[in-house]
């Protein structure tokens, strides 16, 4: 349990997340088959699980799709990695965000 609540804080794919996804699934499709039994094959719990399997398998490739993928390189704790221009506001934005809106009306009318 500690695993999995260790890799929840990791960046990337972590083996055990994905075996508890895995077993989320395959304990949600077993309730699922124990319904349909139980209602005698009921059109709503088969599309259900239809669903459920749709999902587990969409997750599944997802996740492995996200294996593929290199991992990102490493950032210094510190620095931000800001595009030119990214970040800065306008004047008349600033004034808005940093005072009232009866001394920002002001501020444009002195202008």
């Amino acid at each position: 349990m500690s695993a999995i609540l260790d890799s929840l804080f990791q960046p990337g794919l972590n083996a055990p997340m994905q075996r508890a996804m895995n077993a989320s699934f395959a304990g949600l499709l077993l309730v699922l088959l124990a319904l349909a039994l139980l209602t005698r094959g009921n059109v709503h719990v088969c599309a259900l699980m239809g669903i459920a399997l749709a999902l587990w398998a969409s997750v599944g490739w997802f996740l492995k799709e996200l294996a593929k993928l290199p991992p990102p390189p490493p950032t210094e704790k510190g620095k931000e990695a800001a595009e030119p221009g990214e970040g800065k506001m306008d004047e008349d934005a600033a004034a808005t965000t940093t005072s009232s809106g009866s001394e920002a009306r002001e501020d444009k009318k002195g202008r």
